[in-house]
Parts: C-alpha cells; sequence; structure tokens
C-alpha cells in the first residue's frame, strides 16, 4: 500500500488559501486579477513541462497573493474569485498526481 505524500509546502499554501479565502484586502480591479490568472496558468504550464515544481507553485502562491489583495465583492469579484481558485486547483492537480 503506497501512501500518498505532498511536496514540500502544500500543506502551508492550502492553509494560507483557505485562511484568505475570504479576505478583503486592498487593490487589484478584475481585469488586472484576470490578467495575472493567465499569466500563472502559461507559467505554470510550461514549468510543469519542463518538471519546475517550485516554480510552478510559487506561480500560485503569487497568484494567491492577489486574490487576497482583490476587493470587489460585486457577483462580478465572486466570479473571477472563483474562476482563480478552481484554476489553482487545477494547475496543482499534475503536481499532487506525480509525487
Amino acid at each position: 500500500m503506497s501512501r500518498f505524500i505532498s511536496p514540500p509546502g502544500h500543506r502551508k499554501i492550502r492553509e494560507r488559501r483557505i485562511r484568505r479565502r475570504r479576505h478583503v484586502g486592498h487593490g487589484d480591479d478584475v481585469g488586472v486579477l484576470e490578467r495575472r490568472l493567465h499569466a500563472a496558468i502559461a507559467k505554470v504550464s510550461g514549468d510543469i513541462e519542463r518538471l519546475a515544481f517550485n516554480t510552478a507553485i510559487a506561480a500560485n502562491m503569487e497568484l494567491l497573493n492577489s486574490v487576497s489583495r482583490f476587493e470587489d465583492d460585486t457577483a462580478t469579484g465572486h466570479a473571477i474569485r472563483q474562476e482563480v481558485f478552481d484554476s489553482m486547483v487545477l494547475m496543482l492537480a499534475p503536481i499532487m498526481c506525480m509525487t
């Protein structure tokens, strides 16, 4: 029976994401957050192809920091925030499966 082992730092990132999910901070608008999301997706895609998992995780942490500064509480703001969180899960999934 094999035991699933997550990469170093995964628990810390997950706990931060959960803590900050409801956090309202200062800063970004919807367009900036969408651009950062698409930049993170492109970066993580390249990093996974090169098996550079640490930098892929770092890109997700940067995206998490952007979400924590996002302060739009409208329906659009909630939708983009949910899109970012869903995308983060999908970006981290291949890394979790490889360990």
